[in-house]
């Protein structure tokens, strides 16, 4: 059963995801589950791109790994490891919007595992090579730093 999520819940999440609000403590809003990109769409080294983008904004991320399946949406998958649930809710939320789902057994990824994560972002062909700002409607900064975070290399 996948969650599908609606613009007004992006929206509030989207605050929780980048840090709207402040906390008492001082601390990230960055959660500390792994997310792992796996490339799923004909983009070579998007995949890659996109884990320095989710860096950028604050997620804590492994390296990129391929996978044979090629998607148009982006899916992100969470394991059942404490709060990988709520990592990947807020990964869904930096791309737009995406579909959320529990991770499959083998894992789509080239190993069949999450690759040492928690998080598993399987990376479609509409997603590819776009900014954070631009998967979120161009509405302002996705948390890295003030501004636009890049998706693509320099």
């Amino acid at each position: 059963m996948g969650i599908k999520l609606t613009w007004g819940a992006v929206a509030v999440m989207a605050c929780v995801a980048v840090g709207c609000g402040s906390d008492d403590s001082g601390a990230s809003t960055a959660e500390s589950e792994t997310v792992i990109v796996a490339n799923g769409n004909a983009d070579n080294g998007s995949a890659g791109r996109m884990t320095d983008a989710l860096r950028l904004a604050g997620f804590s991320t492994g390296e990129a790994v391929n996978s044979q399946d090629k998607v148009a949406d982006s899916i992100v998958y969470y394991s059942d490891a404490d709060g990988s649930q709520d990592v990947a809710v807020n990964v869904a939320v930096a791309l737009g919007g995406v579909d959320v789902e529990s991770l499959p057994d083998p894992a789509p990824t080239d190993s069949g595992s999450l690759d040492g994560g928690g998080v598993l972002l399987l990376l479609g062909q509409n997603q590819a090579d776009k900014t954070l700002e631009e998967l979120n409607g161009g509405g302002g900064s996705t948390g890295g730093g003030g501004g636009t975070t890049p998706v693509g290399g320099t």
